[in-house]
């Protein structure tokens, strides 16, 4: 539904599975492809495949995905975070439980292709440390912070960087936390115009977009466009969501991973 003025639009995706935010649907830029999935069995793609110029992201909630990445064999976990680079081999390969979780593309462009079956006897990879950067891309437990080079923390929050786009983790327990988080950034200037979306699991959290006050309640998320600075106003503890940041148009930012 769209807000006030025409300006940003929320999506309610509790309980929905497909896309929330990708081209076919209206979007108004192609940075970004955003979809959720409410519950579902593990599944298993038919055979690798990788993308040319997308990275693709995959924040899970819950159950648990195996996917094999670039010979790999690599499981993703409840509030885990895992970013494939493009041009690198990948596929899900099944897991546990119903799943629940975000499958992200940046940009949203069709550029994937099939490679070839799915490889037999790989053995799990990197299962004592669930932190991995490597080559071909990032798995991140959410809640934890032991890269400084690409994630960065504050009280209840934490931040991730990569060539398409940032996403922001936030745990808000309780009214101190919420009081903290709620400060102003003193010195943040961005040099691009961005695409902002924010995603609230648990609780709500209100935003300051010019002289309007938006809440997102649990299972919403907003689209906030270009040129429009959201800034938060509220927090309703216990609080707890992601934020994705994208740039409105293609913005050299460097190798954040090299």
């Amino acid at each position: 539904m769209r807000n006030k003025g025409q300006k940003t639009q929320t999506y309610r995706f509790q309980g929905h599975s497909g896309y929330l935010i990708h081209p076919t649907l209206g979007s108004t830029h192609t940075r970004l492809a955003l979809g959720h999935t409410a519950g579902l069995d593990p599944w298993q793609d038919n055979g690798l495949h990788l993308h040319h110029t997308a990275e693709e992201g995959f924040l899970l909630l819950g159950g648990r995905l195996d996917f094999v990445v670039a010979n790999c064999l690599i499981t993703l976990h409840p509030n885990e975070f895992l970013l494939i680079r493009p041009g690198v081999p990948h596929a899900i390969v099944g897991g546990q439980g119903k799943i629940e979780h975000f499958g992200i593309r940046a940009p949203a462009v069709k550029d994937k292709q099939e490679i070839g079956p799915l490889p037999q006897g790989l053995k799990p990879s990197y299962e004592d440390d669930r932190l991995v950067i490597q080559e071909w891309g990032t798995r991140i437990p959410l809640a934890q912070s032991q890269h400084q080079k690409d994630m960065f923390t504050g009280t209840g929050k934490a931040f991730f960087t990569s060539h398409c786009l940032s996403l922001g983790y936030f745990n808000i327990p309780t009214v101190d936390v919420a009081d903290f988080y709620l400060q102003p950034c003193q010195g943040l200037s961005i040099p691009w115009e961005l695409w902002d979306y924010f995603l609230v699991f648990q609780g709500s959290k209100t935003l300051r977009i010019e002289e309007e006050l938006i809440t997102i309640r649990a299972g919403e998320l907003l689209e906030v466009p270009p040129p429009l600075k959201p800034t938060p106003y509220h927090i309703d503890v216990p609080c707890r969501g992601i934020t994705i940041s994208v740039p409105a148009a293609e913005t050299h930012r460097g190798d954040k991973h090299e």
